[in-house]
């Protein structure tokens, strides 16, 4: 009775799989980011022995609306650059990122093959990050969302959202959304 309680703990945590009439298995190993720092997906992705893809799924030219005003510190009327991503971790979402970017700190980002290098790696190269703030919460997701990271109905998303900063002026807002049974936040604080 004790060692089916501890199985049945073990697989509520994610550490087993149990199937009925097979066996109980340790599960793969579930992908964590660091919450306090800004990493590349592409890198977090290598580290852990695997391949990165992504599919861009939209790469245009917006105008902001109030709701990206309030967000973003730019005026109504101001344009923006906007990607909509899914990064694949061996051929498995693990990320739908989507992202606004400011045109003066970014002005290349439309031209950028977002299948060879990351948003990241790019902002990186021509806005240095200086300031970057992050919001964590687990959300319902949208049908288009759930569809792309390929997630139950009744699932959630863990969803970051990061605005970042050079030099005190705002480079992007992006929504991070991922499959919320499978992804971990970690964050480490002092020495």
């Amino acid at each position: 009775m004790t060692a089916n309680r501890a199985l049945r703990e073990l697989s509520d945590e994610g550490y087993v799989v149990r199937l009925a009439g097979v066996g109980t298995f340790v599960a793969n190993a579930r992908p964590n980011s660091g919450v306090l720092k800004v990493k590349n997906i592409d890198d977090e992705i290598r580290a852990r022995g695997h391949v990165h893809t992504a599919q861009v799924i939209k790469l245009e030219e917006v105008e902001a609306d109030q709701k990206l005003i309030e967000k973003s510190e730019l005026r109504l009327g101001s344009t923006l650059f906007h990607s909509l991503i899914l990064h694949l971790e061996s051929g498995s979402p693990i990320q739908l990122e989507d992202r606004y970017v400011c045109p003066v700190l970014a002005p290349d980002y439309l031209d950028q093959d977002f299948t060879k290098i990351t948003p990241n790696v790019y902002l990186t190269k021509v806005a240095p990050l200086h300031t970057a703030e992050h919001v964590v919460q687990a959300i319902m997701p949208s049908p288009a969302t759930r569809k792309l990271l390929k997630i139950a109905a009744d699932e959630t998303c863990l969803q970051i959202r990061r605005r970042t900063w050079t030099e005190g002026r705002p480079v992007s807002l992006a929504e991070l959304n991922h499959p919320g049974t499978a992804y971990d936040l970690t964050g480490t604080m002092g020495e």
